[in-house]
């Protein structure tokens, strides 16, 4: 049941566009840690809730309105925005 046989495996070729990808990646890895981080310091929970829904989760900066249904509590949004901005502008 068993044949000796070859695999070969291919991989990204090197190039100077390739790096320069790579390169970017990083530099976007490294933005999205230090997002995470600013959020992570946040102390106020629904603060840090509106800034968790805005920039880390989904793949997509959502509007206010889903925020809002998202944080509950009454918020509308308009409220969380100016919780959102009023933050901004203390930092």
């Amino acid at each position: 049941p068993y044949i000796q046989h070859t695999i070969s495996i291919d991989g990204l070729d090197v190039t100077e566009e390739n790096d320069r990808l790579l390169e970017r990646i990083r530099e976007l890895e490294q933005q999205k840690k230090e997002v995470e981080d600013f959020v992570d310091q946040i102390e106020d929970s629904l603060t840090r809730r509106i800034f968790e829904y805005r920039y880390i989760q989904g793949d997509y900066k959502p509007d206010w309105r889903w925020i809002a249904a998202k944080v509950k509590g009454g918020n509308t949004p308009d409220g969380v925005r100016m919780i959102h901005a009023r933050y901004l502008k203390r930092k």
